[in-house]
């Protein structure tokens, strides 16, 4: 009985992702990771496919389990590594932590035009994480997204997991899924939810904005969390 229920939560955590890619239609699906009507990404670019990191392409969508490590430009705030800094007030460990945190590492960077750097995105968690979803919003005249892979943080324990993204460098957006199947459990904890490369393409300042972020348990139950975009400087 266990089994069906969780292969129930996940064939409604991928269909839900579909529709939010507009692969099928909004109406064919109501609840939970539905992106918000107004912020519809056009049917034309919504297909779903192999990974492509050319950085000739606007968009890319695909499937991906990469686990790179990033390599960013200059931080100049508190940044680095997940083990080695995290964000003022929150613990690395979890401890204390009333809900979910996700955030970016670095927070704050500055790159030239024409160099490349990524980005993390990061979680903390007191409360076992099944699946997550979030958008991540950008200038797109100052940046293009040229890479979007997985995090270790939901496969850490060695469970498998389901990718789904999608690059929009028109829109300056990039939506990112990731759920656990094959468990019937979660992951507590703090890690990496995913990693977004970067190309710097002029100079100017853009803020990276958290949007649209669902954190979920093994029974599709929101997880309340609070969020921490970031800003990056090209010269």
């Amino acid at each position: 009985m266990k089994g069906k229920i969780i292969l129930v939560a996940v064939m409604f955590f991928v269909l839900s992702l579909i529709v939010s890619l507009n692969i099928m239609p909004r109406e064919g699906l109501t609840g939970f990771f539905v992106a918000d009507k107004d912020d519809q990404i056009a049917s034309d670019k919504s297909d779903i496919g192999p990974r492509d990191d050319s950085k000739g392409e606007k968009d890319g969508d695909g499937i991906g389990t990469g686990k790179d490590e990033p390599e960013t430009g200059e931080v100049y705030a508190a940044g680095g590594g997940a083990d080695s800094a995290s964000p003022e007030g929150k613990s690395q460990t979890g401890a204390g932590v009333e809900e979910t945190y996700v955030f970016l590492l670095p927070p704050y960077s500055i790159n030239e035009a024409g160099e490349g750097f990524k980005i993390r995105v990061e979680i903390i968690s007191d409360l076992p994480v099944f699946a997550a979803q979030f958008e991540l919003h950008f200038d797109a005249d100052v940046l293009e997204v040229i890479g979007l892979e997985e995090g270790g943080f939901l496969d850490r324990d060695g469970a498998s997991t389901y990718f789904v993204k999608k690059i929009d460098n028109y829109e300056g957006k990039v939506i990112f899924g990731n759920t656990r199947f094959g468990t019937e459990v979660g992951v507590p904890g703090s890690g990496t939810l995913g990693i977004v490369e970067f190309m710097s393409e002029s100079e100017g300042k853009t803020s990276i904005e958290l949007k649209n972020v669902l954190v979920t348990d093994s029974g599709i139950k929101e997880i309340p969390s609070s969020t921490d975009g970031g800003i990056v400087y090209v010269s």
